[in-house]
């Protein structure tokens, strides 16, 4: 693929209007699935091809979201009302039709909608205390086309037109919650897990995508309100961890922890994605197959890659037949997109 050709097609490259610099704007999903899989970048983020059909995890995961969002909006507001809320988780429920999924391992230890309802009363009170210790500052907080966050810049040589290309790359990414202590101002994420077992910082500390939230955030920060960056750390991301199952003492069932990263981690972090671009300019760039890490083919986290019947097929056309039936081409990945 010729660079204008990459340039048409793909919304994450382009060239600056102004300098005529080339630029590549791309999120941590994006990098992962490359660093995983590039036979799953190629299909998942190049073509935009997803699975047909519907998985708890990600229809819980939004509705659950949802409901957190409107928590902090409204307490932002002090227009927060428990049973309002509650009514419009019920109706949020029924609209994913999450009652579908009722012999999910995890929706039973969940309870259903009794025991979603349950959850947000008691996830409320919860944290409705930290709120004097935590202020939100921003909600939905997207970040990337106009160049917030710079990574840097790559080479790559085009052995087709014996060239070098230098690329200029951004982080891209959308913030869900960003909160200030007083003392520091970082991202909040939310973690759900059927239980809690174990350290749960384990699963997401190393981890790009939470310390890609710390380094979008300094950036974010230092060049939009430099008075208050002086006054203020940037240097950590607050994990609301949340337990699906009930427990009798629901204090148990919620857990906040602060993961740090220092200057050098951060650096470390920035080298990362700037060897991850360079890879994926490359791939586009030369024409060669993706590599297939057969590694993950059956663990994509704790499941199967969506992509394992299709690759495991003998012959191109049982291939297009499986693409045909079980796989659709899904909407643009983009996450600074604020459409949905």
């Amino acid at each position: 693929m010729t660079l204008e050709e990459a340039l048409s097609k793909y919304h994450f490259l382009q060239r600056n209007p102004e300098t005529g610099g080339l630029e590549m704007f791309l999120d941590h999903h994006s990098m992962a699935s490359f660093r995983m899989c590039q036979a799953k970048f190629e299909l998942e983020i190049l073509n935009n091809v997803r699975g047909k059909g519907r998985e708890w995890s990600l229809d819980f995961g939004v509705v659950f979201h949802t409901m957190v969002e409107r928590f902090y909006i409204l307490k932002r507001d002090n227009e927060f009302e428990a049973r309002p809320w509650v009514e419009s988780g019920i109706e949020l429920w029924h609209s994913k039709n999450l009652d579908s999924f009722s012999e999910h391992k995890t929706y039973k230890a969940l309870g259903g909608l009794p025991g979603f309802m349950a959850l947000l009363l008691q996830y409320s009170e919860f944290y409705e205390s930290e709120l004097d210790r935590l202020r939100p500052i921003g909600i939905e907080v997207p970040f990337g086309k106009k160049r917030e966050v710079p990574l840097g810049t790559v080479y790559f040589y085009v052995s087709a037109t014996n060239e070098v290309l230098l690329c200029h790359c951004y982080l891209t990414g959308r913030i869900d919650f960003l909160m200030d202590s007083g003392n520091a101002i970082g991202p909040l994420d939310h973690k759900t897990a059927a239980w809690f077992s174990g350290d749960m910082t384990e699963n997401h500390d190393p981890q790009e995508g939470m310390t890609g939230y710390v380094y979008a955030t300094s950036h974010i920060i230092k060049a939009n309100f430099p008075d208050l960056f002086a006054g203020r750390k940037c240097d950590r991301v607050w994990m609301n961890y949340v337990q699906v199952k009930g427990e009798e003492d629901f204090n148990k069932r919620f857990k906040r922890i602060p993961i740090f990263k220092t200057e050098w981690q951060l650096e470390e972090y920035r080298l990362r994605q700037l060897q991850t671009m360079k890879g994926i300019l490359e791939l586009i760039l030369s024409g060669d197959r993706p590599t297939m890490n057969t590694s993950v083919c059956n663990n994509v986290y704790h499941k199967k890659c969506p992509f394992h019947r299709l690759h495991r097929q003998n012959s191109p056309a049982n291939m297009l037949t499986i693409l045909r039936n079980d796989y659709e081409v899904a909407p643009i990945w983009d996450p600074e997109d604020m459409r949905d």
